[in-house]
């Protein structure tokens, strides 16, 4: 499909004529570029070749966690929150409550 690896890794494939980014992990897919008529026509041509399911736009990625404004077309934010909650839990401080910072402001 015009699609080539790149060599820092072998798991992301970028498109140059249309810029599309394509991380592959497993089996999951992820396409990203700044034309909608381009990623949707590299989702009918993967499904020529792949059975896929198109679960629109990515929300969570490598558990990640993706806020979008799609109006700008901007990430507004990144976030690991459950990550985070996961080892407080399997750590033991998954009840703690939390504190200010012990230090003087600004320091």
């Amino acid at each position: 499909m015009g699609f080539e690896r790149l060599e820092s890794d072998h798991s992301v494939y970028t498109y140059e004529r249309v810029k599309i980014i394509m991380p592959i992990f497993v089996d999951d897919i992820t396409l990203a570029s700044k034309s909608r008529k381009a990623l949707d026509k590299t989702v009918k041509e993967l499904a020529k070749h792949f059975p896929l399911r198109d679960l629109g736009p990515t929300s969570f990625l490598l558990g990640v966690h993706i806020t979008r404004d799609f109006e700008k077309c901007t990430i507004f934010s990144l976030s690991q929150h459950q990550y985070i909650v996961d080892m407080l839990d399997h750590f033991g401080f998954g009840t703690c409550s939390p504190v200010s910072t012990p230090m003087d402001p600004g320091l």
